[in-house]
């Protein structure tokens, strides 16, 4: 979130404890602009009970993994998309794999997600906070499916 906000990456960052809401205002090239209104919700178990809360009547829900700790991907299949899909009503779904820099430390291999996301109808985007990489062709994404919509 703080890339996307604020433009930095902050390592060392402490996990998210419940929510955080963040706004962040883009300039289209028409010089109009759109507000993406966020919520980034904590993944921990002890949350999973506040997350309808915040995606109720959400337009797209981003589920995000590190490629470096499976759970975090195993917990998409087995609690976050279903759940969304339950709760949302989201138009369109992202499957985000995080610090793609760590490829070398990889235990979700990229197929993988790529296949998962495809065969659930979802956008995937590999991404790096780090080096800042995938992150505005997720972006741009997200802002050309709110104007199409």
């Amino acid at each position: 979130m703080n890339v996307i906000v604020r433009g930095e990456f902050v390592p060392n960052v402490a996990s998210t404890m419940g929510a955080y809401y963040f706004s962040k205002e883009f300039a289209l090239k028409n010089e109009n602009k759109i507000i993406l209104d966020i919520w980034d919700t904590a993944g921990q178990v002890k949350y999973r009970s506040l997350i309808k809360i915040y995606i109720l009547n959400s337009d797209y829900v981003v589920l995000g993994y590190d490629i470096t700790q499976k759970e975090t991907y195993d917990s998409i299949d087995s609690f976050w998309y279903p759940t969304a899909k339950e709760i949302s009503g989201a138009n369109l779904y992202y499957l985000i794999g995080n610090k793609a820099d760590l490829y070398d430390k990889e235990v979700v291999s990229e197929c993988l997600a790529r296949e998962y996301a495809e065969s659930n109808n979802m956008k995937f985007f590999l991404i790096s906070c780090l080096k800042k990489t995938g992150i505005k062709e997720f972006l741009d994404d997200i802002i050309d499916e709110l104007i199409k919509n």
